[in-house]
């Protein structure tokens, strides 16, 4: 018994790309249709309010961060509806710190969560008279005997 190997008759690949040849000028308007419409915007402060940050609300509209940041650029009630969120955010993590966490240890949870997530930073200010030089007074904590 004999196997007989079939045979195609393709086209050898070139490496050219489909679609417009090279050096063609992209026609406005070409392209995927976005699927943007103004619910989205809606929908994200609704999860920000419930805490969730950026990415979990990109995965939850079935987004790519890309896609994220390309709505936020071209459509300003979007890019409006980030900032509201944003400012749920805030508000919905310190009602829940209000709320649950007041331990001394969750305090550090809470801090980095506001930092993280929330975009607080910390700021240090120093003010001194400009004729007198700033005294710092540096105490261990806990410890009496400690220089």
């Amino acid at each position: 018994m004999t196997t007989t190997k079939k045979t195609t008759s393709k086209k050898p690949y070139t490496g050219a790309k489909r679609g417009r040849k090279p050096g063609t000028p992209k026609t406005p308007g070409s392209g995927r249709r976005s699927k943007y419409t103004p619910e989205y915007g809606e929908r994200l402060k609704d999860l920000m309010s419930e805490g969730l940050c950026l990415q979990e609300v990109c995965k939850e509209l079935k987004i790519s961060w890309g896609t994220f940041h390309t709505w936020k650029n071209k459509h300003a009630e979007f890019a409006q509806a980030v900032e509201e969120g944003k400012a749920k955010v805030i508000a919905w993590s310190i009602k829940h710190y209000r709320d649950h966490l007041i331990s001394q240890a969750d305090t550090k949870l809470w801090r980095m969560w506001m930092i993280n997530v929330c975009g607080w930073r910390e700021r240090h200010e120093h003010s001194t008279d400009s004729n007198k030089p700033l005294e710092l007074n540096i105490r261990w904590l806990g410890d009496d005997d400690k220089p």
